[in-house]
């Protein structure tokens, strides 16, 4: 999205080094105009920054987001400035190599910005590492990938803490570039350490590995479809461990307020929404997904065999739905 946001504003920094370079006293109106073109930078990003979104959810409209973007935009848009006025300078005076060099500059600049994801302290510092090739501390995609697999094949032959798991995960995803790319492999991993703690009964571990994906990981991974098999069975640790807040964590942070039944393909998913909305006494909901997981594979004798529906055993609409569902 930082490319979208250096096409609207690259043409908006060549027209304000013409101002400066034409208008040589019009400094008020040149920063006038970098302030009010960095906001803009800022609301673009926030405002088309969902799309790509498997769910078609809509991230909420965060100003602290605006202000980082903003702040970036600014940064690019005064350097930029800077260095276009001193290569028309170097122009005007006949030294064509320095107006050259300062040229390049000027263009190469947005590059960095797009590259680096903004000038953040962290994204600086990434791209520092990174083209270090002798740092052992280096960033790359390939050993963040082996640092994640060997930390959850740890966890599931018992030779390392979950502990541990949540430490390289979190650590990961917070520090590396490429945590975008590692998304399958975050909610993957976190998944399948999640069934196989409540296979065991170990609902505490269970808690902390939805925790720390909701808290540490989804907020600098971003989305992807594989989140879908984590929300269906953290609505099933809620569920077993009678925890409201794991809940209400999940319909928040993981599906969100424009989460779309009949946009959702994943049985696990439904059917433990139907169990949610059961257990919260909303017919309405539960109906319209017993009736999407039905479609999708499940069968009418799993919902009469759990417990989370005994409430409506004898429910009209609920007997109904899953008779006619079956006779299908």
């Amino acid at each position: 999205m930082e490319i979208l946001v250096c096409f609207l504003i690259v043409p908006a920094i060549m027209f304000m080094a013409a101002l400066v370079t034409i208008y040589q006293h019009g400094l008020i109106a040149v920063t006038l105009w970098s302030v009010l073109g960095a906001l803009y930078a800022g609301v673009i990003f926030q405002l088309f920054k969902g799309f790509g979104d498997p769910l078609g959810r809509t991230p909420s409209f965060e100003w602290l987001g605006i202000f980082r973007v903003s702040f970036s935009a600014l940064v690019l848009i005064a350097i930029t400035l800077m260095i276009y006025y001193a290569a028309v300078h170097f122009l005007k005076s006949g030294s064509y190599l320095f107006a050259s060099f300062f040229l390049v500059l000027t263009l190469m600049l947005p590059l960095t910005f797009v590259l680096t994801e903004g000038f953040s302290p962290s994204s600086f510092k990434n791209l520092i590492v990174s083209l270090d090739k002798k740092n052992p501390f280096k960033n790359t995609y390939e050993r963040n990938d082996k640092a994640l697999k060997t930390a959850f094949n740890g966890v599931l032959n018992n030779k390392k803490s979950i502990r541990s798991f949540i430490n390289v995960s979190s650590k990961i995803a917070k520090n590396s570039p490429y945590a975008k790319r590692l998304s399958f492999q975050f909610a993957n991993y976190s998944t399948k350490i999640l069934i196989n703690r409540l296979k065991h009964e170990d609902y505490d571990s269970a808690e902390k590995i939805v925790d720390n994906y909701i808290d540490n990981i989804l907020p600098f991974a971003g989305y992807h479809i594989k989140i879908n098999d984590l929300a269906g069975n953290a609505l099933a640790l809620s569920a077993l461990n009678n925890d409201e807040r794991i809940s209400q964590k999940v319909m928040d942070k993981l599906l969100g307020e424009n989460f779309d039944l009949n946009r959702t393909n994943n049985p696990i998913l439904l059917f433990n929404l139907a169990c949610h909305y059961a257990l919260h006494r909303q017919k309405k909901m539960m109906l319209q997904s017993i009736e999407r997981a039905l479609s999708q594979g499940k069968k009418s004798a799993q919902f009469l065999s759990d417990p989370d529906f005994k409430y409506y055993l004898e429910d009209e609409d609920f007997v109904a739905l899953l008779q006619t569902k079956e006779k299908t």
